[in-house]
Order: structure tokens, then C-alpha cells, then sequence
């Protein structure tokens, strides 16, 4: 939505009434300036001035338009499509030419300048071209191991795989799912950021499981010393 000057739609810029147009301005003779000369001990000085008989119109409107009144320009509200172009970051200016104001004295319009403001993903953030996701995995998930899907700005959801004894904040890149670049065809990565979410509430049989699974390991060594001990805590937290 656009509120901007444009020539007259009565007198189409004239500023005279239709069938009437303005006469040549007596005072410059149609230049628009008058020239004024001062005598001083260095000798004589010529100053060029804009005149103000027509005030550098260099025509003077004796018929004068009505809606307008005279000034050959009016303010208007008008919708202009404009095309945004696919990468546009926040902050960023798309650029409409002629789209602007009228220009003085008959000039061509201006520019249209559009500020763009990105709203904020639900599930993606943004980094120049990539985007990023943030995946929360359970603590079984990321340990064991897992296949899923991630879904994507386009909405087709992509398969990754996630392997056994993955870390906290561990990424893995899905070339070509960023957003496109804004002055080529080239488009970004999708980086999935693991997140390992730790559970808050668990039942006496998961906890039971878990129990064990802290006296099978030695300190921080994940790797249980017991075969089939994973198969044992899949069945029991299955579900979770």
C-alpha cells in the first residue's frame, strides 16, 4: 500500500484547468531565473536567482485547476504488486524504480524502496545461506542409534541417520536444503544440530533398567559389558 504524489488526474500536471495551459512568465521570460547585478569596489557582480513570479516554473497559470489547485500534483493511496526475491534476508531492499513520488517540475518519478523483515521460523534458524535445526533426541536414541526424518523448508521431509553414540550438539549436513542465494540459483545446507534431551520423569521399570545400566559401565565408558544389554532397555523404554 502506497501513499505517494502524482501528477493531477484533472489537469495531467498542467496545473491549469482543462482547455486553458499556463502563459510564459513575463518576469524571466520563461527561464525560470533572473539575473540581478550589484556594482562593488571590485566591480560589477551578477547574481543568478530563481525567479519569483513563477517560482522557477518559468510559466505562470492564470486558469488555475480546481482539484489541484494549481500545483499540477495531488497525494494518492495505490497497491503495487511488488516480486520478492527467493534468499531476501531481513533487513534487506528491494528496489521497485519509477514506482516512486513525481518528480519536481515535471521530472521523471522516483524509486520505490522496499525494507523487507523476515519473521522468525518455528522450527528453522537462519545462518547466510543455511538453515539450522534443532533435533531432540532421547538419551536411548542417541545412544542406539536411530533412522528418522527431519523435515525441510519445503516441506518434504528428508532421511538422516543417526548413528549409535552420538553426541550432544553433533551436525549433520543436508546439502542443498538451505534457502536459495539471493543473486544466484545456489542454495544453502540444512545443518540438524542434535539435541539430547534428558527424560524428567520415569516409570519403576525404566528406572530399574537404567539402574543396571549404570552398575554395567565404568565411569563414563558407555560401552556395556554385558551382551544384550541394549536389546534389554529398547523393550523396557519402548515408547518413550
Amino acid at each position: 500500500d502506497l501513499d505517494r504524489t502524482e501528477s493531477c488526474g484533472k489537469c495531467n500536471g498542467s496545473r491549469s484547468e482543462p482547455g486553458s495551459k499556463p502563459i510564459t512568465c513575463i518576469n524571466c521570460a520563461g527561464t525560470g531565473e533572473v539575473k540581478r547585478s550589484q556594482q562593488s569596489m571590485f566591480g560589477q557582480f551578477v547574481q543568478v536567482v530563481a525567479c519569483s513570479t513563477c517560482h522557477q516554473k518559468g510559466s505562470v497559470v492564470t486558469n488555475p485547476c480546481v482539484d489541484c489547485r494549481g500545483v499540477g500534483y495531488e497525494r494518492r493511496e495505490r497497491k503495487k504488486g511488488v516480486k520478492i526475491p527467493a534468499g531476501v534476508e531481513d533487513g534487506m531492499q528491494v528496489r521497485v524504480s519509477n514506482e516512486g513520488s513525481i518528480g519536481i517540475n515535471g521530472g521523471p518519478p522516483g524509486h520505490l524502496y522496499v525494507n523487507v523483515s523476515v519473521k522468525e521460523h518455528k522450527l528453522f534458524y537462519r545462518s547466510g545461506d543455511n538453515l539450522i535445526y534443532e533435533l531432540p533426541l532421547n538419551a536411548l536414541q542417541a545412544a542406539l542409534g536411530t533412522n528418522i526424518h527431519v523435515p525441510t523448508i519445503l516441506g518434504e521431509p528428508r532421511a538422516l541417520t543417526i548413528p549409535p553414540g552420538t553426541q550432544h550438539d553433533r551436525v549433520f549436513t543436508l546439502k542443498g536444503e538451505g534457502v536459495h542465494n539471493v543473486n544466484s540459483s545456489r542454495r544453502g545446507n540444512l545443518q540438524v544440530q542434535v539435541k539430547v534431551v534428558v527424560p524428567t520423569k520415569l516409570s519403576v521399570d525404566q528406572r530399574a533398567v537404567l539402574e543396571e545400566m549404570v552398575s554395567t559401565m565404568d565411569g563414563i565408558d558407555d560401552k556395556p559389558k554385558e551382551k544384550g544389554f541394549f536389546d534389554k532397555i529398547r523393550d523396557s523404554l519402548i515408547g518413550y
